[in-house]
């Protein structure tokens, strides 16, 4: 079932426990003198950087050619440290135990941010520039590649602090909200679960258990879940501490830089204004009831239960309750992209050839999963728990789009190669969407099949979009009332519980163990403000993927140089090349519109 026609993409069959990354070609390991010649070398060019540039970004005399050449400089540097703070992090993905790999990750940090402490006037005194200066150097073509990047450093002028304070914030972060966040990822990491599976007490992992939330029985669902999340709440003393500690932090920063609210570092990180996110989370949260209520409310006459509880919302339909090795994984993912673009399967295959794909799941392996690209001039890596079940076949296509994008921004020098996190989403969900249309259109399938297809698809998208709006309405609250007073188990609990039942209503009932789930949420600690970029990057995807099926081949090279564009133009500016208009409430309205399409279709499938 949901294997396509045709032969697979090979006749042998592939030794899960091998689909591992290889970094032999890299580094040798933790002792590698690639790795302290690296960081030396970077630390020798930042100091000649302070005593050749300071003082002199600032100066009315300035050059475009002398800040072409400064910025070329720290260009060069990045390119040394990058690659080896990503490798100390993949590393430690993978064996978040390894104590060899925990010290490289300390080693690296501080060496990392010694030479980031010789780079930070840099920034400071290109914002001392008068505003004529700027805009005359900005003007100069010989600066052509970097006037976004200049640009973006001058929209931070108004919450710059002064050199000594943004040293001592670095330095301070080390051991302050970097540690905190490297307790809470290898504390949960380090937790095994223990549950009766067959008359048998078996011993877990995180993914593991929380792929259980895909077995066909309701009570080894709930079972699971109620095991994973008495695992954060025996521990909230720790996690709650992490939690008021890291937000507090953040707004003590950003009150002393004087940001008008906590979220609108992020956005201009994520060059968005704050308008646009509000516009965003008030379209998707009045879309709950005619989508995301009305869908589970179908789902339990799919799967034939009177009440529906979280443990369920992705319970598998009987006629799909099936495992997909890697095989059938890795074939299903190359078949669809090598239709839509042939580029697309060739990335893929270059992923698989030179081992940058990391699956099975291990003991002390993080969950999750994520694609790490650091340079344009390295293929990314990819990294996931694979238990074989069909969202891991769309995690594959969508962590193999975040890879093609990065390929496709190889032509970026590094300061370029950066990507807003609304951007950052696009060519991952897009990917599934490929995958999705695949699927539906290239396998024999019953009405069963197509309904568990749909479901499927509409699942996919809830999580992308709504559950993550409800992240952000939750995280949004919790910021706020930090900035008053410190937060305690029981309220973070009913306010996440609040959330939930506004997100689900009626349809689906909310079990106790469900109030701690913001508990096992790493985004909320890792990138603050993060989730709702998902939510954006989804409801975009889903109005471009509408112009590809409208256009059809005449789309795709468009698509690619969005892609091939990374950081070098606003979100805004890039999208509106392709008809996008981010600011307009009724662009979102048109991707939420697209969605209940789908849920007007399923309903229409189950009343024939």
């Amino acid at each position: 079932m949901f294997l396509s026609k045709g032969k697979n993409r090979k006749s042998n069959m592939t030794n899960f426990e091998e689909i591992q990354w290889d970094f032999s070609e890299h580094y040798s390991g933790t002792e590698d003198p690639k790795i302290r010649d690296g960081l030396g070398s970077a630390l020798s060019i930042a100091k000649n950087f302070l005593e050749k540039y300071k003082g002199k970004m600032s100066s009315a005399d300035l050059s475009s050619q002398t800040l072409k050449e400064a910025i070329e400089t720290i260009e060069e540097i990045q390119e040394k440290v990058f690659p080896i703070v990503m490798y100390s992090r993949l590393l430690t993905s993978k064996d978040s135990q390894n104590s060899d790999y925990k010290q490289l990750v300390s080693a690296v940090q501080e060496k990392s941010t010694e030479i980031i402490n010789y780079l930070i006037f840099f920034e400071l005194e290109i914002n001392e520039l008068e505003d004529e200066t700027f805009d005359k150097l900005v003007q100069d073509e010989t600066l052509a590649n970097y006037v976004h990047y200049l640009n973006d450093v001058r929209k931070n002028k108004p919450y710059q602090l002064s050199e000594t304070e943004e040293q001592m914030i670095i330095l301070k972060d080390q051991y302050g909200r970097d540690a905190f966040q490297r307790l809470y990822g290898e504390l949960t990491a380090s937790w095994s679960y223990e549950m009766e599976m067959d008359g048998e007490m078996k011993t877990m992992t995180g993914p593991e258990i929380r792929s259980l939330r895909m077995h066909p029985e309701p009570e080894v669902r709930r079972t699971a879940m109620k095991t994973f999340f008495k695992k954060y709440e025996e521990n909230s003393l720790t996690l709650v501490n992490i939690y008021n500690n890291l937000f507090k932090d953040y707004f003590v920063e950003n009150r002393k830089r004087k940001y008008p609210s906590p979220i609108t570092r992020r956005n201009m990180s994520n060059e968005i204004k704050d308008e646009t996110v509000k516009v965003l989370e008030k379209a998707t949260t009045a879309s709950y009831p005619k989508l995301v209520h009305r869908y589970y409310n179908l789902k339990k006459k799919i799967i034939g239960l009177e009440e529906l509880t979280l443990a369920d919302i992705y319970a598998p339909l009987p006629e799909v309750a099936r495992k997909y090795d890697w095989d059938e994984t890795l074939d299903l993912v190359m078949k669809a992209f090598e239709g839509f673009d042939p580029q697309f399967s060739e990335i893929t295959q270059r992923m698989v050839d030179e081992k940058r794909i990391d699956a099975p799941p291990m003991p002390g392996k993080r969950g999750g999963a994520f694609c790490a690209g650091a340079s344009p001039h390295e293929y990314p890596w990819v990294f996931m728990n694979h238990t074989g079940n069909i969202r891991d076949v769309f995690t594959l296509a969508h962590e193999l789009g975040h890879a093609i994008h990065s390929v496709l921004g190889m032509e970026q020098t590094i300061l370029n190669f950066n990507i807003s996190l609304v951007t950052a989403e696009i060519a991952s969900v897009f990917g599934e969407m490929i995958l999705s249309d695949y699927i539906l259109n290239n396998v024999e399938m019953s009405k069963e099949e197509k309904i568990a297809m749909l479901s499927g698809k509409l699942e996919d998208n809830f999580a992308t979009s709504h559950r993550q709006n409800m992240f952000h309405r939750f995280e949004l609250i919790a910021h706020e009332l930090i900035t008053e007073k410190i937060m305690t188990a029981e309220e973070y609990c009913d306010m996440y519980e609040g959330e939930l039942k506004r997100m689900f209503g009626d349809s689906v009932l909310i079990p106790e163990e469900y109030r701690w789930e913001w508990a096992s949420i790493p985004h909320f600690l890792q990138v603050y403000f993060y989730v709702y970029a998902y939510n954006m990057s989804n409801l975009l995807v889903i109005a471009l993927y509408a112009l590809y099926l409208e256009r059809g081949k005449s789309f795709i090279p468009q698509f690619k140089k969005l892609l091939a564009t990374r950081c070098a133009l606003t979100p805004e500016e890039m999208l509106s090349e392709i008809g996008a208009d981010i600011n307009d409430p009724a662009f979102w309205d048109r991707g939420l519109e697209y969605l209940e399409k789908n849920v007007d279709q399923l309903e229409e499938l189950l009343n024939e």
